[in-house]
């Protein structure tokens, strides 16, 4: 691979401000065999995380948008050759781009010959880390789950999967369907650490039921972390009920105190480059101040992490500063954050693709 970038209605009013009118971008090009300078038919070309994407033509090439200014990875991949991810700037004007693709070469691994019901134990806990718990997951499902396998780790408790096509993943609750090109699933159970990366391309499932979706949508992005960002680049944290808040020790006692953070803290501009970034380090704890739409749902079947009276609240550590903004208030490198508490629910079934905005 040439270049890896990883990878919540109520009563009350909601105040939605994502600026005036931007416009819109679209990046152009073609994909070619690297060896021979030939056009690749049906390769796939998408924006990572997104709705925007499509296939080559028979002379190889492709078009995505419109897009919004801001920082993306368009993914070009296709089974025979190394996918390839590249980070693009889309400012003003339209852009466009060759890619030359390589041959994929014969990688060897440890592939585990297991029984059924080990295949079976394994599946469970993939399908909790990858596509969690919520009532979203409960009606996604992986339409391809054949094509995952299983390698070995360093030790017993680790859980290594992967696949060499995409998987094919139908959310029925949100209305998408997300074909993922997983290039790493771990968990080691023993030492509680799960994480895994990929890229992943939306689509919108039947026409006819866009009302629905709308609702759905709207439901699961009120309290999200999407939501989150969305208001802190507005300037509109308290008006969508968000509170945040610096954990700190206190000094001689084996305590911790929340300090209100004001908004105007949160984020800078760079004199360098004028990119906004994240002006936090340390822990942080995040309060929506009402209840998000699978809260209910959750608590009936477990202790739901980060609950609060009338409300939810997550924790966020920051593993990389500055932590920077694009033009849509989203991180560039969402590994930049640790979730825990009630975020720690969004995994792939309640994601919204990066380019959703509430209607």
């Amino acid at each position: 691979m040439r270049f890896l970038s990883a990878i919540l209605l109520t009563g009350s009013f909601i105040f939605f401000c994502f600026g005036s009118v931007i416009s819109q971008i679209s990046v152009s090009g073609k994909v070619l065999d690297d060896a021979s300078g030939d056009p690749l038919v049906g390769a796939s070309v998408y924006i990572n995380n997104s709705t925007i994407g499509s296939s080559t033509s028979t002379d190889g090439s492709f078009l995505l948008g419109p897009a919004s200014p801001g920082v993306y990875d368009i993914v070009v991949s296709n089974v025979s050759y190394e996918s390839i991810v590249y980070r693009i700037t889309l400012s003003d004007k339209d852009q466009k781009v060759i890619f030359r693709m390589q041959g994929k070469a014969t990688q060897m691994r440890n592939i585990l010959i297991m029984t059924d019901e080990m295949r079976r134990r394994r599946m469970d806990v993939l399908r909790k880390q990858f596509l969690g718990i919520t009532l979203a997951a409960s009606k996604t499902k992986i339409i391809n789950e054949a094509d995952i396998m299983f390698e070995s780790g360093e030790s017993s408790d680790e859980i290594i999967a992967f696949t060499e096509t995409p998987l094919i993943i139908v959310n029925n609750e949100l209305g998408y369907r997300i074909y993922f090109d997983l290039q790493k699933f771990y968990i080691d159970e023993k030492g509680n650490r799960t994480y895994f990366f990929g890229y992943a391309r939306y689509e919108d499932l039947d026409k006819g039921r866009e009302k629905k979706w709308e609702r759905q949508r709207l439901r699961y992005y009120l309290g999200s972390t999407m939501h989150f960002f969305h208001s802190l680049h507005s300037g509109q944290l308290a008006e969508n009920h968000f509170k945040v808040f610096q954990i700190k020790d206190i000094e001689g006692v084996n305590a911790k105190a929340m300090m209100p953070v004001p908004q105007s803290l949160l984020v800078q501009t760079d004199s360098v480059n004028h990119a906004n970034y994240l002006n936090i380090k340390g822990s942080y704890a995040v309060q929506y101040l009402q209840e998000p739409y699978f809260k209910a749902e959750l608590s009936r079947r477990e202790l739901v992490h980060g609950a609060i009276r009338g409300g939810v609240e997550s924790t966020i550590d920051m593993l990389e500063y500055p932590a920077y903004l694009d033009q849509n208030g989203l991180l560039e490198n969402p590994m930049a954050i640790q979730y825990a508490g009630f975020w720690s629910y969004e995994k792939l079934a309640n994601m919204l693709p990066i380019n959703y905005r509430p209607r």
